[in-house]
């Protein structure tokens, strides 16, 4: 995913842009070319020397990843062909 790649390296540096990042990452992401499906929110969060995220994938109702959901949480989300994957994965 270099487009995400460069965005998040563009935002350590500029902090105006990773501010409107965080406040609106669609936007942020449509501006550099990114679609995002309708019907997916993008959340942005930032570890810090105290605090770290780990994302996990969605499950189905069963508890059980779906060979679809396992391909796409293994393999991201293809920001140029959004509709590969529904995940978007760094």
């Amino acid at each position: 995913m270099p487009k995400l790649t460069e965005i998040v390296d563009t935002c350590l540096k500029n902090p105006a842009l990773k501010a409107k990042l965080v406040a609106d990452p669609v936007a942020v992401l449509a501006e550099h070319g990114l679609k995002v499906p309708t019907g997916i929110t993008v959340k942005v969060v930032e570890n810090t020397s105290t605090h770290f995220h780990i994302v996990l994938p969605s499950t189905s109702a069963s508890g059980q990843l779906s060979d679809e959901e396992l391909a796409a949480a293994a393999g991201g989300w293809n920001m140029d062909n959004p509709n590969e994957s529904r995940y978007i994965t760094c």
